[in-house]
C-alpha cells in the first residue's frame, strides 16, 4: 500500500519537481504516513507553480486537490475490503460508476463525492465511453493533474477484459449514419491521460514515442480564452473555474428578472388570464430560466454542483434533468449534428433540403413549400404540443434508448410506473392548471391559457434551434477535430461584439446565451453570461485559421437565413429515426 503511495506522490511532485525534488519525497515518504507524503506533495506542487507566476487555484485549487487525493485514498482502501464482482446489476454496484477514456475502463467511485461536478456529473459517463465527453467538459483542466488523478482509477487488466465483454456496444459502438468519427489521438495527447492500449490489439504507448500535435486551432483558443478567464479571475479575487461561472451581475439581473416575471406575468396568467400574459409570462419565465436552466445542464451555474443541479431540474414540465443531461450534454454536444449520435436531430428528421436551384425556383415563384412538404409553421405547430416529448420520453425510458437514437437507463416495474407517472404528470398540470384557477373564466379563455403558453415556448426553443444547428451549411458541417467540428456545426445570430456589444447582451439576457452557440459547443461548462465576451476571441481565431465563422447579423437575418434554407418535411423520419 505504502508503494502506491510514494507512487502518487512522485507522480505529483514530478509535474513540476526536478529529480532531486523527486529524490526528497521519496526519501520523506518512507518514513512519514503516505496520505500525508500525498497531500505535501500537492502543496510543494502549488508552491512551485506560484513561484513561477502560475495561479496557486489553476482550476483545481490546493484545497480541492487534497480533497479528491483523499477520496482516491478511501477509495483504494474501501476497495482492497470489497471485492470488484461482475455479478453486479447495470445500474447498481461496483458496474455502476465505470467509464471508458481512450479505450480503457476506469471505475469513478473514489472520484464521486469530490468531483466538481458531483455524483450527477460522473453518473452521466458511467457505463459509456465518455471520451468526448471529458474533452469537451475540461478544456481549462491542467492535462498533467488530470493523468494524476485518472490513472489510479484505471482498472487491472482482467476487469478490462471483463468490462468488455460486459459492455460490447460501449467498446465497439454502431459507427454515425454518415460514418463520421473524431481523430481523438491529439485530444488524447493535451488531456494527458496515460496511453495504454493494453487491449484491442493496440501496442502499449512508449516514452520514445512522439504525441501527436495538437491542433494548432485548438491550442491557440484555449490558450486565449483561459488567458481571459485567468485575467478575470485575477481582477476578482477568485479562481479560474469559480470565473468562468455565474457572476454576480448575471445573479442581480435574474433577481430583476423574477420580479418581473412575478409582477407582470405570473400574477396576471393566474388571476386573469389575460392574452397579454400568456405571451409575456412564458416569454419571462424562459428569459429567466432558461439560460441558468441549460447553464445548469453543463454544471456552468456555479462551483457548488447542488446549485446546477437544482436549475437543470428547474423546467420539469419540458424535460427531466435526467433526460436533457443525456440527451443535451452528453450526446448532443460531443457528436453535434452527427446522425445516429446526437438526439437533437430528432427534430431535424423532419427537415429535407432543397438543391440551390430548386430553392431559387421556389421563391421566385414566391412559394417555399412543394407537394411532400409541411411550411415552417406547421412544424413549429407540431412542436408547440410538446406532448410529443413526454410521450418520448416515457418510450424512452421502456426502451432504454433515449429518442429512439442513444442508450437511455431502462426502467420496469415500479420504476418505470414512477417515471411514467412523474412525466406524464406535470404535463397534465400544465396543461390543466386553468381549469381549476380561473373558474369564473370562459372555457375558450381557459383552453387558451393551457395552450398558447405552450406555443410562445415551443417558438422560443425551435426558432434558436433551427438558426443555430438546423442551417444548410451547419448541417452538412464536418471535422475530425472536435473543435473544428464544433464550429461547423454551429451558427450565431446577433453576436457580434464589435458592432453593437449592448445588442448583443440585450440578445444573450433574451435567448440565454442560444446566440452565442458557437462560443457555447467550444466551452460549454462557461456560463452564457461570459460568452459575448470571448466571441472576438474565437471569431478572430476562426478566421485566421480559415475557419467558416458562421453569424447572421440581426433577428430579421436569422429569420430569413431559417426561411431560404429550411422546407420540413415529413419523409425522413422513418430514415432517420428508425
Amino acid at each position: 500500500m505504502k508503494a502506491f503511495f510514494l507512487r502518487l506522490a512522485l507522480r505529483i511532485s514530478a509535474a513540476t519537481a526536478s529529480d532531486d525534488d523527486a529524490d526528497g519525497v521519496a526519501a520523506v515518504a518512507t518514513t512519514l504516513n503516505p496520505a500525508v507524503v500525498v497531500i505535501a506533495a500537492i502543496g510543494e506542487t502549488a508552491s512551485r507553480r506560484r513561484a513561477a507566476g502560475t495561479s496557486p487555484e489553476d482550476h483545481f485549487s490546493l484545497a480541492a486537490l487534497s480533497q479528491r487525493t483523499s477520496a482516491i485514498i478511501d477509495g483504494i482502501k474501501k476497495k482492497k475490503k470489497k471485492t470488484y464482482s461482475g455479478d453486479d446489476d447495470d445500474c447498481g454496484g461496483d458496474d455502476e460508476w465505470v467509464t471508458l477514456i481512450h479505450g480503457d475502463w476506469y471505475d469513478l467511485r473514489p472520484f464521486v463525492k469530490s468531483h466538481p461536478g458531483g455524483p450527477i456529473a460522473i453518473r452521466t459517463a458511467a457505463q459509456l465511453d465518455a471520451t468526448l465527453l471529458l474533452h469537451s467538459q475540461h478544456p481549462f483542466t491542467d492535462a498533467r493533474t488530470l493523468g494524476v488523478i485518472l490513472e489510479p482509477l484505471l482498472v487491472s487488466d482482467d476487469e478490462q477484459a471483463r468490462l468488455d465483454a460486459k459492455f460490447p456496444a460501449v467498446v465497439s459502438p454502431p459507427p454515425a449514419l454518415d460514418g463520421h468519427e473524431f481523430d481523438l489521438r491529439a485530444a488524447e495527447a493535451s488531456l494527458g491521460i496515460p496511453t495504454r492500449r493494453r487491449r484491442r490489439g493496440g501496442p502499449s504507448s512508449s516514452s520514445s514515442t512522439p504525441p501527436p500535435a495538437v491542433d494548432p486551432f485548438e491550442a491557440e483558443l484555449k490558450a486565449e480564452v483561459r488567458a481571459y478567464f485567468e485575467s478575470l479571475a485575477a481582477k476578482r479575487g477568485i479562481s479560474l473555474l469559480e470565473a468562468t461561472k455565474a457572476p454576480p451581475e448575471q445573479w442581480l439581473v435574474f433577481a430583476l428578472n423574477a420580479a418581473v416575471l412575478l409582477v407582470f406575468g405570473l400574477i396576471p396568467l393566474l388571476r386573469t388570464g389575460s392574452v397579454a400574459s400568456m405571451i409575456f409570462a412564458p416569454l419571462s419565465l424562459m428569459t429567466l430560466l432558461g439560460g441558468l436552466w441549460h447553464d445548469g445542464g453543463h454544471f456552468a451555474v456555479s462551483r457548488n454542483w447542488r446549485i446546477s443541479a437544482a436549475f437543470a431540474s428547474s423546467v420539469p414540465w419540458v424535460t427531466f434533468a435526467d433526460e436533457w443531461y443525456s440527451e443535451h450534454t452528453v450526446w448532443h454536444h460531443t457528436w453535434t449534428n452527427v446522425p445516429g449520435k446526437d438526439p437533437d436531430l430528432l427534430p431535424e428528421s423532419r427537415l429535407r433540403y432543397r438543391p440551390a436551384a430548386r430553392r431559387q425556383s421556389q421563391r421566385d415563384a414566391g412559394g417555399l413549400a412543394d407537394d411532400n412538404s409541411l411550411h415552417p409553421i406547421e412544424i413549429w405547430a407540431l412542436h408547440a404540443s410538446l406532448l410529443i416529448y413526454p410521450v418520448l420520453s416515457v418510450r424512452s425510458a421502456w426502451d432504454g434508448v433515449l429518442l429512439r437514437v442513444v442508450p437511455f437507463k431502462k426502467l420496469r416495474g415500479l420504476a418505470f410506473c414512477r417515471y411514467a407517472a412523474a412525466r406524464l404528470g406535470f404535463t397534465v398540470a400544465t396543461l390543466g392548471w386553468p381549469w381549476l384557477l380561473l373558474r369564473n373564466e370562459s372555457h375558450a379563455r381557459r383552453a387558451a391559457c393551457s395552450v398558447v403558453p405552450w406555443i410562445v415556448i415551443s417558438f422560443y426553443f425551435v426558432y434558436g434551434n433551427f438558426v443555430t444547428h438546423l442551417t444548410e451549411e451547419t448541417t452538412s458541417g464536418r471535422d475530425r477535430s472536435w473543435y473544428r467540428h464544433q464550429v461547423k456545426t454551429t451558427s450565431n445570430f446577433a453576436s457580434s461584439m464589435a458592432t453593437s456589444p449592448l445588442w448583443v447582451r440585450l440578445m444573450t439576457w433574451f435567448t440565454g446565451g442560444i446566440n452565442t452557440q458557437i462560443e457555447h459547443h467550444l466551452f460549454p461548462t462557461v456560463a452564457h453570461w461570459h460568452l459575448p465576451m470571448i466571441q472576438p476571441i474565437v471569431e478572430r481565431l476562426c478566421h485566421k485559421h480559415g475557419m467558416p465563422y458562421k453569424n447572421a447579423p440581426s433577428l430579421p437575418a436569422a429569420r430569413k437565413l431559417m426561411w431560404l434554407n429550411l422546407v420540413p418535411s415529413m419523409s425522413q423520419v422513418r430514415l432517420k429515426v428508425k
